[in-house]
């Protein structure tokens, strides 16, 4: 008796049992009760009395079923099908990560001695995490039949916070690293060899690349594929900034500023971005961004919008916010505020010269001769400072206070009234070298000058020209204003004025 049921045939004969197995070539054992081996009548045919047995399937490159209860009763097919090994491999960044592998049912997989897993197909989830870097949580990913090795890359972003801070009061214009950015070092190039920058491998820096951006928004190619022609691109050479996060404070009698490339608590995300590579060229019909190539300049902040918009959605005039994350990018990688004097004096003593003066120097920092005649680059961007002025939207100026907008529809020179939003401090009422930098907790990337007194080298060594009027805003200095130039400095005007050094730099921003 089987399991409350009466069994036999009749005179103790036997019954055939028959295995179909998946794959056909699997090897079959059945083991009687005391464990004796019993062998099959024919490949994969046994003759068994009444009764339990147990059996094993195995095949190469299967998952082996064993020790499987095989009830006799009479005569049957034992269909079994075994899992086909499906192998996985994970590329580990940084490469001491501690990775967990969980299959549906939350039951965590061993990897073998060389770092692989055997899995079967299905549904599967990996976390991952190291010291210093952000963790990845309960990832899916499938396996498939067809799928006999697989690999998957986890790369774990740095979760260094890289900060610089600097003493409100004090005269100099060097900044203190701080957080991971103690003990880096940032150099800038005097010519095409490359210097010691720290920064280069340290992300959202590393990450900044330069490229050719279709009309709508595609990249065509970067910097050091085939088909990328910085002097006859099918788009416009732009400079891709990543996704970064960011912090900038005031306390304490100190200014702080952090840049993280990944999410932080209480800092605010900078979504990726392309800034023209070089200050506008082309005309106002047709504006262009190419090496090579004149400066698009005596155009108004209105018409150079316009033509700049003209190009297709998402597509702009260089804003202040952009400006600001540059400042900021700028300052923690150099921790000076003296950019003349880290990067290069950029064309501050001269005459206007075409793009394309620091090709060489690719998406680096520096300059090729720093004579004052010559351009200057800061991470791809060329001639941030000097050369010309450029038109920078999003903010307007009334009786010394500044309006600021962050919504890219809403745009337009001379308002200051919503949803453009007057800053907490009044702009510096006097011209000058800029002393003390303003803060407003609510608009805090926004840096203006509240004070000026300072010189070309102390404090922030840039100019700084004050307005009573509703004016525009221009930044960096033109190929005349020696010292003054510089990321801060600022200078503003009517909107429908033009000028033979004054133009600008396209924006695109992904939405």
């Amino acid at each position: 008796m089987i399991g409350g049921w009466n069994v036999g045939n009749g005179g103790g004969g036997s019954f055939v049992i028959t295995f179909n197995t998946t794959p056909m070539n699997a090897t079959i054992t059945v083991r009687d009760e005391k464990g004796a081996i019993i062998q099959p009548s024919t490949e994969k045919t046994y003759k068994l009395k009444a009764g339990i047995y147990n059996y094993d399937v195995t095949a190469d490159g299967y998952f082996s079923k064993t020790n499987q209860s095989l009830y006799v009763l009479e005569d049957a097919t034992e269909t079994v099908v075994l899992d086909k090994k499906l192998y996985v491999t994970f590329v580990l960044t940084p490469t001491n990560a501690t990775l967990e592998v969980k299959d549906g049912s939350g039951i965590v997989q061993n990897p073998q001695e060389d770092h692989t897993y055997e899995l079967k197909a299905g549904m599967y989830s990996y976390s991952c995490s190291a010291e210093g870097y952000k963790s990845v949580e309960n990832v899916s990913f499938e396996m498939k039949d067809s799928e006999e090795e697989k690999t998957i890359n986890v790369q774990l972003l740095d979760a260094s916070i890289y900060g610089v801070r600097r003493q409100l009061s004090i005269s100099s214009t060097a900044w203190e690293r701080i957080n991971n950015g103690a003990g880096k070092t940032a150099n800038a190039q005097t010519s095409a060899s490359p210097v010691q920058n720290d920064f280069d491998n340290i992300a959202p820096w590393k990450d900044i690349k330069i490229c050719d951006v279709l009309k709508d928004g595609t990249v065509s190619s970067y910097e050091g594929d085939p088909t990328f022609s910085a002097t006859n691109p099918k788009g416009y050479i732009m400079v891709e900034v990543p996704d970064f996060w960011w912090k900038r404070e005031q306390t304490g009698g100190y200014e702080y500023i952090y840049i993280s490339a990944v999410e932080q608590d209480g800092y605010t995300k900078s979504n990726k971005f392309y800034i023209g590579k070089y200050t506008a060229t082309g005309s106002k019909s047709a504006v262009t961004c190419k090496s090579g190539a004149a400066n698009l300049v005596s155009i108004s902040i209105t018409d150079l919008r316009t033509a700049a918009k003209n190009i297709g959605t998402n597509w702009g005039l260089m804003d202040i916010l952009r400006w600001s994350l540059i400042q900021m990018l700028y300052l923690v990688e150099y921790a000076d505020y003296n950019c003349q004097k880290t990067i290069g004096y950029g064309v501050s003593n001269g005459s206007i010269i075409n793009t394309g003066g620091c090709d060489s120097i690719k998406n680096k920092s520096g300059c090729l001769s720093n004579d004052q005649k010559h351009a200057v680059v800061y991470r791809g961007i060329e001639n941030l400072w000097g050369n010309i002025w450029q038109w920078v939207d999003g903010i307007n100026i009334n009786s010394y206070y500044a309006w600021v907008c962050y919504d890219r529809s809403q745009y337009a020179s001379d308002k200051v009234a919503s949803p453009y939003k007057k800053l907490a401090y009044k702009d510096a009422t006097s011209s000058g070298y800029i002393k003390t930098m303003g803060y407003d907790a609510d608009n805090s990337a926004i840096q203006r000058a509240t004070a000026t007194g300072g010189s070309d080298s102390t404090y922030c060594p840039d100019y700084f020209l004050s307005a009573s009027s509703t004016y525009a805003v221009y930044v960096g200095g033109s190929c005349s204003d020696g010292g003054s130039c510089g990321l801060w400095y600022a200078d503003c005007s009517g909107s429908s004025a033009t000028g033979s050094s004054l133009g600008g730099r396209l924006l695109f921003v992904p939405v």
